[in-house]
């Protein structure tokens, strides 16, 4: 083991200055061409770097349930016992961690809450290798049950005796859904991409060596990951109070799982140092996996000699262990002063093995200095939120002159009209339906100023039909009429009350015309006739009619008639209408030039302008 002592700078400056010497740029060269193999290939490529990497050939990589039963019956009893308390223990604490979902109303109208939703489908890495990890399995699988995950996958490299019983029986207990034989980073792609065989999941957990740690890094974005774990390590803080073969046996339990793993002492106390190191060489002897434990003492052990209890603290916060033992005289004093340490043992009897297989927390845990910032793997690894909101109107517009600021600001106007836009008045269509009925006609006239559809005209008198259906084509409104009237005595009664009714939709359908020109007018030319139409939707009543209808008759229609229409309008419309034909030959032309003209100084009057705001009037109404 190496020793470090000095200065807390000296010492940490050291820790940083220790370089791993594994060769990262090739391994992630390799594992690159492994997932994009199992991308394009799916199972003939899983099979073979199954094949390749652990040197067994597979004709099916789903475990069968056959297999399961078969494992299950290999396991003596007393550990599948113990499995099932370490389950009860792993599902009180988990259960524990359970997020709910919210809502608030504090404000009136307003509606906030959140939504936890558990993952669909999760894929875990139980590593296989050196050693097997029935404990991963329940670490893993167990908070995701909890969480509500519907399809738990779990894949691990098979060996030539098949899988482990001891894990297969882990995954019956844990509750797996599907079991297959693959590991390393082809487990990994298969998992993150979906082959033939293995479907795609949503997340990939669980640790494993650094083929699996890189293939994972490579995958995030497709799927989520737990984190990006690295050898295992444990840090002890130890003063004279502590029992140096206990701290000796716990830094082993870390040391033979990979000759990567780092175990590290830190204590103010010589006589704990060197007390610990020849113990860890005296345990060392007896251990079966003495090789792997005693080149990652050689390579990885240190021993670090702080000047004082503060730099204890100071050095392993900075180093951030995956675990951490404070084997201090009363550990709990000290829980304020731990900023960084994946998993926490607190006192000579909370051995990390502890937490490693039966205590209830979890022992996936960040690794390499990343308990800065990640935390055990837990219930809320597995699951994900949806937050929701709901404003009425009313709340809204107490909001909405923040939300346009703050939208503006970023230069993100279409943020900002999405919200003006709910306030702005809503264009409301100038229509207008009415019925009139006198003891001679039965009027029904409908109108809308602002969507021209065709004209139904149905008056009975045939040229005022004509005329009625070029005024709306030239007023580009739509105008349906229909008329019984006593035509059989004449086409006076019918002729005049279209008009009233005319004027009168007109008047209702422009309410207080505000934002409208007010003011139109028209030439309209018909062969040698030339008519003209100015008018004022003023509210005064007003009718100048110069034209001279020479022909008193056209066929049944009497041409007078022509005056008292207009002069229906413009006092039920409340307008000022002038109407002239300057000069022309034929009465027809003459008149449906002035229908003509009328229809177009209309339009022009009762279009919206928006540089008018309110009414068009020194006096504020029409």
């Amino acid at each position: 083991m190496k020793y470090l002592k000095g200065t807390t700078e000296a010492i940490l400056s050291e820790l940083k200055s220790i370089k791993s010497t594994t060769d990262t740029a090739t391994i992630e060269t390799q594992v690159k061409a492994i997932i994009q193999q199992v991308k394009t290939n799916g199972d003939k490529a899983v099979l073979h770097f199954t094949e390749q990497f652990d040197k067994v050939s597979l004709s099916e990589l789903r475990v069968s349930d056959d297999e399961i039963t078969t494992a299950l019956n290999q396991v003596d009893a007393p550990f599948l016992e113990v499995l099932q308390q370490a389950k009860a223990n792993i599902e009180s604490f988990h259960l524990k961690q359970k997020q709910h979902a919210f809502l608030d109303n504090e404000k009136r109208g307003v509606i906030r809450g959140q939504l936890i939703r558990p993952l669909a489908t999760v894929g875990v890495y139980v590593p296989g290798g050196t050693a097997a990890y029935p404990s991963s399995v329940l670490m893993n699988v167990l908070p995701a049950k909890i969480a509500g995950v519907e399809r738990i996958v779990m894949i691990t490299p098979p060996s030539e005796n098949g899988i482990n019983s001891h894990v297969l029986a882990a995954a019956q207990i844990a509750g797996v859904d599907e079991i297959y034989q693959v590991g390393g980073a082809q487990g990994i792609a298969a998992l993150a991409y979906g082959t033939e065989s293995i479907p795609k999941v949503d997340k990939i957990v669980g640790p494993g060596n650094i083929y699996v740690a890189t293939a994972k890094r490579e995958v995030f974005g497709l799927v989520d990951i737990d984190m990006i774990a690295g050898p295992s390590e444990i840090v002890v803080l130890a003063d004279d109070s502590a029992n140096p073969s206990f701290i000796a046996a716990d830094l082993l339990s870390q040391a033979e799982h990979d000759t990567l793993s780092r175990a590290i002492l830190i204590t103010t106390s010589e006589k704990i140092a060197k007390e610990t190191e020849t113990q860890i060489y005296a345990q060392l002897e007896k251990l079966p996996r003495k090789a792997i434990a005693a080149e990652s003492i050689r390579s990885e052990g240190k021993i670090i000699l702080a000047q004082n209890q503060a730099d204890m603290f100071e050095i392993m916060n900075e180093i951030a262990p995956e675990h951490l033992e404070v084997q201090l005289e009363n550990p709990m004093n000290y829980l304020h002063e731990i900023k960084n340490a994946g998993s926490i043992f607190l006192g000579s009897y909370a051995s990390e093995p502890l937490g490693d297989y039966f205590a209830g927390p979890n022992h996936v845990l960040p690794t390499s200095g990343t308990a800065k910032f990640f935390s055990p793997l837990g219930v809320e690894d597995f699951t994900k939120r949806s937050s929701f909101i709901s404003y009425t109107k009313e709340a809204l517009v107490k909001e909405k002159d923040a939300i346009i600021l703050l939208a503006k600001k970023e230069g993100l106007d279409a943020h900002a009209k999405a919200i003006q836009i709910r306030f702005e008045e809503e264009k409301k269509m100038r229509t207008a339906t009415k019925t009139r009925t006198t003891a001679e006609t039965d009027i029904e006239l409908a109108l809308n100023l602002d969507v021209q559809e065709e004209a139904t005209i149905s008056t009975g008198v045939g040229f005022l039909d004509h005329m009625l259906t070029l005024f709306a084509k030239h007023s580009r409104i739509t105008l349906h009429v229909k008329a019984d009237g006593d035509t059989y005595v004449d086409a006076h009664h019918t002729v005049e009350d279209i008009g009233i009714t005319l004027g009168l939709c007109l008047k209702e359908a422009l309410s207080d015309k505000a934002g409208i020109n007010r003011y139109g007018s028209a030439y309209v030319p018909m062969d040698e006739s030339l008519g003209f139409a100015a008018l004022d939707l003023s509210g005064r009543s007003y009718l100048v009619f110069d034209a001279e209808l020479t022909n008193p008759k056209l066929g049944d229609f009497d041409t007078e008639l022509v005056e008292e229409f207009f002069q229906a309008v413009a006092f039920n419309a409340e307008m000022n209408l002038h109407l002239r034909v300057l000069y022309g030959k034929n009465t027809h032309h003459k008149i449906e030039a002035l229908f003509k003209a009328f229809g177009r100084a209309l339009r022009e009057a009762i279009t919206t302008n928006p540089e008018i705001k309110g009414v068009n009037s020194t006096k504020g109404v029409l």
